[in-house]
Order: C-alpha cells, then structure tokens, then sequence
C-alpha cells in the first residue's frame, strides 16, 4: 500500500483522537451527530461549522448538546451540496478558460490576416514608398492590437488558472469529506468502494497476494439492546481506532452498521490469516468499560471473512466471495477466521 494512503489513516485516525478529546473536554455524549460535528470541527474543512462552534469554544468554554444537535441538522448535508456547488464553479470557470484560448486563437488568425494584408502591398506591382508607408502602418497597427490582446489575455488566463486551482483543492476536500466515516473518522463504503476499484486497476503490479478482509461483531444487537446505542457507538469507534493503531498501513472502512473492510496485500493466504486472527484474538482480550460511568461490557467478539482477489473478480464477486467467508465464520461458531480452501492450498 503506498505512503499517501497511510498518511491519509494516520491523519483521519489524530482528527478522529482529537475529536473523542473535545467530546471529554466538554462533557458531551459520543452519539454519532455529536461526534460527526466535533470531527469535521477537528477536520478544518467546513467553514460555516467552524463559525459557528468557535466561538462557543473559544470564548464561552461551553458547548452543548442542543447547541451541537442543532449544527448537526444545518450542515449534515454540507459535504454534498458543497461538492456539487464547487463541481458547477470549477466546471464553469474551465469553460471560461476555453473560452480565452479560443479568443486568442481568432486574434491570432487576425494578426495572420494583416501579415497577409501586408505582404499584398509589398509584392504589389505598383509598390512605391507610399505602398510601403501603408504597408508598415498595417503591420504596426496589427502588432499592437496583438500585443494589446495577449496582456488582456494572459492576465485573465493567470486569474483563470489561480480559481482553476483553487475549486480543485476545495472540490478534492469535500469529495475526502464525502469519503469519510463522520463515526470512526476512518473511509466509508463510498472509500471503500473506491479502493476496490483501485486494487482490481493495480492488481497486475502488486508484488505478493491481495486480501479483502470484513468483520462485523459478533452478537453486536445485543449491546445495543443491553447497554444503547451510545455504548454501540462506542465499540464501532474503539474497533476502528485499534484497527488504524495497530495497522496504520492497511487500507480500512466501515461499510456501516459494525460491518468493517480491510484490503490487506502480503505474501500468502497463511500471512493473511495470521493477521486477521491476531486482529481478532487482540480484541477478544480486551475488556472494555463504557464511558462515561465506565460500565464493563468485557470482551469484543469479531468474526472475519478473506478472499483473495483474482483476474477473474470484479468489484462484486470479490465482496460477494469474501462476505460468504463472514457467514461462513458466523456459522463456525462465532468468534472464527473463515477463508476459501483454495487459497490455503496455494
């Protein structure tokens, strides 16, 4: 996996450790619209969010749940529309951009029309010193509506290129946006989706063998049902912070709900499980308090199913083989690492 993507999980991983920081600072609960709204408040990018939380952080040193409830249900669909505005900006600022060229393509067929004019004077049969003085008074004439029109164009070809680059940058932000689990603060199924896509492009140049792992917790409803859904939240953002931690270089996704993806390239099926169920084992020891009057719930339980990705896999028989390992782990018993026969036998 390259460099930039383990920069990206590193970043989403502080932004997300910095988030669960604030929510502690100001005693508000980790439901998934209080925490969506401190992590894109960590993440810098929404500016109408950050103004209107600033001051709230800054200056009165308290922040509250309605105060973040309501922020959430103006700017949850911030992103999109964000994305959608930006894509219409950049779309019409390249056609401007056309536009200027082809400008400059007539001024240049003109300037070749005076050179023409010009060059009919000189090689007329009557050329005199007056023909001359004409034809010199055409060309000068042209040189300078030319030099007057390439300043007036590259000046706005300059401020075309300045607002290009900067719809770009904004558009690349809120499509990252779009991309992010506002839970976990890892990618979510439209990431996940893309990396999928990624892989199966790149597959001929990976050296070694490429994995998707999915995982969802074992009897997850139960904590829900037994301790909320605050507690359930919990365990989604502890999973998905211990995944990042543990393996910064993995490519990881929540697909939602307590469904969670990692495509894992190594050197065989055995390495591949060997991760998966030290992954597995490292959670079943853990015991986990619920906060925030540190109720223990004890271990997590994670069933995981691999598959290896083929020549023949597209993006649908790739998770379709690899979520009938999940069944098939579930069925195991629970708690189990499933991957097909056939790769084991390589």
């Amino acid at each position: 996996m390259t460099d930039n993507r383990s920069n990206n999980e590193n970043d989403a991983f502080a932004i997300a450790k910095d988030a669960l920081r604030l929510i502690g600072q100001f005693k508000t609960p980790p439901t998934p619209n209080v925490y969506g709204v401190w992590y894109r408040y960590v993440e810098g990018h929404d500016t109408e969010l950050i103004r209107k939380l600033s001051p709230a952080v800054t200056e009165a040193q308290s922040v509250s749940v309605a105060m973040l409830e309501s922020i959430h249900s103006q700017t949850a669909n911030a992103a999109d529309e964000t994305n959608a505005s930006v894509g219409e900006a950049l779309i019409a600022e390249l056609d401007r951009f056309q536009s200027l060229i082809t400008q400059q393509q007539a001024a240049g067929t003109e300037f070749e029309g005076t050179i023409d004019t010009a060059s009919k004077l000189l090689n007329a049969d009557d050329s005199s010193q007056q023909s001359s003085a004409d034809c010199i008074a055409v060309i000068n004439a042209g040189a300078t509506a030319m030099k007057r029109q390439l300043h007036e164009a590259s000046q706005k070809l300059d401020a075309a290129q300045s607002q290009i680059a900067k719809l770009q940058t904004e558009l690349a932000q809120s499509r990252r946006g779009m991309m992010t689990d506002h839970l976990t603060g890892i990618g979510n199924r439209r990431y996940f989706d893309a990396q999928v896509r990624q892989t199966l492009k790149s597959l001929r140049y990976c050296s070694g063998s490429v994995y998707l792992i999915l995982m969802d917790v074992d009897h997850f409803k139960h904590i829900n049902d037994s301790y909320g859904h605050d507690a359930g939240d919990q365990v989604i953002r502890f999973i998905a912070m211990e995944i990042s931690r543990r393996h910064p270089n993995v490519s990881l996704a929540r697909l939602g709900g307590d469904e969670f993806a990692v495509i894992l390239q190594t050197s065989s099926a055995l390495a591949a499980v060997e991760f998966a169920d030290q992954m597995r084992e490292h959670f079943a020891t853990q015991q986990l308090n619920i906060m925030p009057a540190r109720t223990p719930i004890g271990s997590i339980r994670i069933s995981m199913g691999l598959a290896k990705l083929t020549e023949n896999d597209d993006e649908k028989s790739w998770y379709t083989r690899a979520d009938g390992m999940l069944y098939r782990a579930k069925g195991m018993g629970r708690d189990q690492v499933a991957i097909e026969e056939e790769c084991m036998q390589v």
